[in-house]
């Protein structure tokens, strides 16, 4: 069986996007929140307990975000290949639109060298979702530390 088949198959769910994926980041302060960096310059949150919508957007780069860290369970930072670093506040942000004004710094000048996994998108996810939803952190570690590479 193909390895893509078999993950879609045995995918308790998918979270599809309509841009690349360019980095995901699953919250070391939640068991159940995931945000992930998208070409489409936004960083989307999602609530794993309901999937089907994020429970919040972050817009505000100019360009794709390649990478997004949970920094404690109410703050989420972001980098851009725009060269720009923001912070957010999780607390200011709205189910119902894009989160602008939840950003609470923005810092500029750094380079951005790695630009994260780009047309892998929903295959990414998918795989990230199977480990993390059947405990394999080794496994999700390392698939992510080899998919930055």
């Amino acid at each position: 069986m193909h390895y893509k088949t078999f993950l879609q198959k045995n995918s308790i769910g998918t979270i599809r996007n309509i841009a690349n994926v360019c980095c995901v980041q699953f919250s070391s302060h939640s068991t159940h929140l995931l945000a992930f960096g998208s070409a489409d310059y936004r960083t989307y949150c999602y609530d794993l307990r309901n999937a089907r919508a994020p429970w919040c957007v972050l817009a505000g780069h100019d360009k794709a975000v390649s990478y997004v860290k949970f920094l404690d369970s109410e703050t989420l930072v972001t980098a851009s290949t725009d060269n720009s670093l923001k912070i957010w506040d999780l607390n200011k942000t709205s189910s119902s639109s894009s989160s602008v004004s939840a950003c609470s710094v923005t810092l500029g000048g750094h380079t951005n060298e790695k630009v994260g996994v780009g047309g892998a998108s929903q295959f990414v996810l998918a795989l990230l979702l199977f480990f993390y939803f059947f405990n394999f952190p080794f496994v999700l570690g390392l698939t992510l530390h080899l998919l930055l590479l």
